[in-house]
């Protein structure tokens, strides 16, 4: 089985968008501490493939999934983050 090329350029190129602004993001606050950054190349890469993938899947799975996408990202935002929550190695 072959997975069509199509859908999978439009998940790389959001993924991409979202590497290259958490770049431009991390570079701008290059100079803050360790603990004082917020979100980088990871954080945006992801919610870019997030939204991506969300995209992909709204003609199958209806607007639910859109709400379902942006509430995952509004409920990770809205996290407290303090050193060592909820893991040590954080």
């Amino acid at each position: 089985m072959w997975i069509e090329a199509e859908p999978v350029y439009g998940a790389l190129v959001s993924l991409a968008i979202g590497l290259i602004i958490g770049l431009e993001r991390g570079w701008q606050v290059r100079q803050l501490g360790d603990n004082q950054r917020i979100a980088g190349m990871r954080t945006y890469g992801l919610i870019g493939l997030l939204g991506g993938v969300c995209a992909l899947l709204l003609p199958t799975l209806g607007a639910w999934l859109a709400l379902l996408g942006l509430l995952t990202v509004v409920a990770g935002c809205c996290q407290p983050w303090e050193p060592g929550w909820p893991c040590s190695a954080c």
